[in-house]
């Protein structure tokens, strides 16, 4: 038709949407997101991403930081100085062989002092030969090259006892054998590197040496008689309960007695006598007469006419404080 404009084609949407996305797909991230709020509504402000990445990145990185400050250490050892120097062919016949150059035996007296020379007592590796049964000969997590902590390496050969018990004694219950033990050789049984009642009183006060009266065994150094110096089932680590052990050295004339006193009845030995020590005869915690007042009446006792007569006489002249035939346990 002539006389006629002819109108512009338009595009189709769904080409130029198309169009749209492929544009913006190859824009720049600032470009991308300027584009973006031109034709959509509610497109988040592009430092909301930035944040988050920046935000993570910082967590990662003290979470790291965290994981490397809390990370174990590796253990320090300790060396055997040939080891350390690489000098391999000071106990092995060379550098490229494992064969040892001598005895084990001879290889460790020839830097170390003989710890058993002249001892009474060995410990049987020791004398036998077998450091390696106890010592690594390169290098060590423990003191000494030891192949194991404390008990843990005595009870590879000695049997744990002591776990299960219901007292321990301290150094044992920490697993410090060497406090008592000598590993090598002693001049005192059972390897103690001094005497029994001297290696005692290297932790345990020494009450009795100044004491007027003294029980014999602590007398003459001889803790372990009445007590185990590992672990026991009854208090103050004694091997038996208290009366049962005083019965092994004094004679039992209660248990067949007709009128007992209640202490003695019990076995409660301790609650009168010191096992250890005294000022008294004995071996009797105070004196006597203050000693029965600790549970009589000295109320009830001062009524009698007897005791109103004789007030410094000794309770014990006329009661038995163990046991008797008669009642108030009277002596006649």
């Amino acid at each position: 038709m002539t006389g006629c404009r002819q109108r512009p084609a338009r595009w189709p949407r769904a080409l130029l949407a198309l169009l749209t996305l492929v544009c913006l797909a190859s824009c720049a991230t600032e470009s991308r997101d300027k584009w973006l709020r031109v034709f959509f509504d509610g497109v988040p402000p592009l430092d909301t991403g930035q944040a988050v990445a920046e935000a993570t990145s910082t967590n990662a990185v003290a979470q790291a930081a965290s994981r490397r400050r809390n990370r174990p250490k590796p253990p320090k050892y300790v060396t055997h100085e040939p080891y350390a120097e690489r000098s391999c062919d000071s106990c092995h016949e060379s550098m490229f062989s494992q064969k040892l150059s001598g005895t084990v035996m001879e290889l460790c007296l020839g830097c170390h002092d003989d710890p058993m020379e002249n001892r009474k007592h060995k410990h049987s590796p020791a004398e036998e030969g077998e450091c390696l049964e106890c010592h690594t000969p390169h290098r060590s997590k423990h003191k000494a090259l030891l192949k194991f902590k404390g008990s843990q390496l005595c009870y590879e050969c000695h049997e744990d006892e002591v776990s299960e018990a219901k007292v321990k004694h301290s150094p044992v219950e920490e697993g410090d054998c060497a406090e008592c033990h000598d590993p090598h050789a002693s001049d005192h049984p059972v390897m103690a590197p001094v005497a029994a009642a001297q290696l005692c009183y290297e932790c345990h006060d020494d009450e009795v040496s100044e004491a007027k009266v003294k029980h014999s065994p602590a007398e003459e150094g001889e803790c372990t008689e009445c007590h185990d110096p590992h672990k026991s089932d009854h208090a103050a680590l004694l091997k038996v309960a208290p009366a049962q052990l005083c019965y092994e050295c004094h004679e039992d004339e209660v248990s067949e007695a007709k009128v007992k006193h209640s202490p003695a009845e019990e076995g409660e030995c301790g609650e009168c006598h010191d096992p250890h020590k005294s000022d008294h005869e004995h071996l009797l915690k105070m004196k006597p007469n203050a000693l029965c007042l600790e549970c009589h009446d000295a109320e009830e006792i001062a009524e009698g006419k007897h005791h109103q007569s004789k007030p410094a006489a000794l309770c014990t002249t006329c009661h038995n404080p163990h046991f008797s035939d008669r009642k108030f346990l009277l002596r006649e």
